[in-house]
């Protein structure tokens, strides 16, 4: 084995550095794309978008971004799931045009029991505009 200048190790290097076999979601996985955008016209406050196909049980969500349109003053957009709306990204102002990462960390990298499908929450006030949800997935 290859000995590197590092002095910690992450949880599945030190598997590895132990000869324990590796969860395969967590390494040498398949990394997948899902893309998805939807075009707000004058679409009313607390509406849900389901985005993408649903995340196969087994795979994990390991990142993603969230561009938008500037959509309305006051205006915000969260990204999660059928039970909890913000499990990725919480209330996000889209008061003016950008992105923002999927930042929720404690919500990423574990495989999922059952499929997944990812939403988008618009809350705050009537919105107009385009967002484009990009999502990163890895497993089998």
């Amino acid at each position: 084995m290859t000995e590197y200048a590092a002095t910690l190790y992450g949880i599945n290097n030190t598997l590895y550095r132990a000869g324990t076999p590796v969860n395969e979601p967590h390494a040498l996985a398949r990394l997948r794309v899902i893309e998805d955008e939807y075009e707000f016209a004058s679409t009313t406050v607390g509406q849900t978008v389901a985005m993408g196909v649903p995340i196969p049980a087994g795979m994990q969500l390991v990142g993603g971004f969230l561009y938008f349109d500037a959509l309305a003053t006051s205006t915000t957009i969260a990204v999660g799931n059928d039970t909890d709306n913000d499990e990725y990204l919480a209330a996000t102002s889209t008061a003016s045009a950008g992105g923002a990462y999927l930042n929720l960390i404690a919500s990423m990298g574990e495989p999922f029991t059952t499929a997944e499908q990812v939403t988008v929450t618009l809350a705050g006030a009537t919105a107009t505009g385009t967002i484009k949800l990009v999502l990163f997935v890895a497993g089998y």
